[in-house]
């Protein structure tokens, strides 16, 4: 009995493997295009204007040039995580494989074998780019501050709740091609249109719905009165006759809790629109 279960447990682990590495074969080529992309932004970003620019001032600190070369970072992430992740789950039904009643990989194991690769791509792109980032700081101004770790730690725990919420697009919608543009224009587009109506109709409403919102703990977490909690979150001012005002950053602990809630909630829903699709 016990035999058995370890090779039902082979098995299984086998099958998601055996994805991974098709997974990770297939989606090579946007890999290598988003890592080159990262690339020449961190160095565009982050190094060139520093050599090669004259009179070009290096910023104070580290805290701050980190601060600055982070400013791009969730756009690349974002578009990254859309491509990625925006066939997950519509692919197989659209192409029809994921009507098979007696597939030769369960469905389940397929889309966690997809997710995982997809993940490995984005971690790795992620690497690339705080790994420069990180070189060019040591380079510039000697031992890496704590705040460099700190900050990649949150960006890696953010994208999995992006990625699981585009996860959760690509469950119910038809096709890879519509997810992607609406996980894109939303997340990049939408989701700030939202916020700025919300600074005009309830300027005291704070965008805990919002992960553009809890990204933004990436880059201002290198401000030095952020952890101590002393930090001004908040910009007010007058547009259109009205007084706003426009959020900046979540505290930390806020910020964990929404991406928490989005990772929570994406899978459960995903996992509700596979079984209805099963239906």
């Amino acid at each position: 009995m016990i035999l058995e279960e370890k090779n039902k447990i082979y098995l299984s682990l086998k099958e998601i493997y055996t994805t991974i590495i098709f997974e990770l074969k297939r989606q090579y080529k946007i890999f290598l295009g988003f890592t080159i992309t990262s690339i020449l932004f961190a160095f565009l970003l982050s190094i060139v204007p520093y050599t090669l620019i004259p009179d070009y001032p290096l910023p104070e600190t580290q805290a701050d040039y980190f601060r600055e070369g982070l400013q791009f970072f969730t756009i690349i992430v974002t578009v990254a995580a859309c491509l990625f992740f925006g066939n997950l789950i519509c692919s197989e039904y659209s192409n029809k494989t994921g009507y098979i009643l007696f597939p030769i990989i369960k469905k389940q194991k397929l889309f966690i074998g997809k997710f995982i690769a997809c993940l490995i791509y984005i971690y790795l792109i992620i690497g690339v780019f705080y790994l420069i980032l990180g070189l060019a700081g040591l380079t510039f101004y000697g031992e890496l501050i704590d705040l460099y770790y700190i900050s990649l730690g949150i960006a890696l725990f953010w994208t999995i709740s992006m990625c699981c919420f585009i996860t959760f697009l690509s469950s119910f919608m038809k096709n890879t091609t519509l997810t992607i543009i609406t996980s894109i224009t939303f997340l990049l587009i939408g989701d700030r249109i939202i916020g700025l109506l919300l600074s005009l109709i309830a300027p005291e409403f704070e965008p805990f719905y919002s992960l553009n919102y809890a990204s933004n703990i990436l880059i201002y977490i290198f401000e030095d009165d952020f952890l101590l909690g002393t930090m001004i979150r908040y910009h007010e001012q007058f547009r259109m006759g009205y007084e706003t005002i426009t959020w900046i950053t979540p505290t930390i602990e806020a910020g964990l809790i929404i991406i928490i809630s989005y990772i929570g909630l994406s899978l459960i829903l995903a996992f509700f629109f596979i079984k209805r699709r099963q239906l």
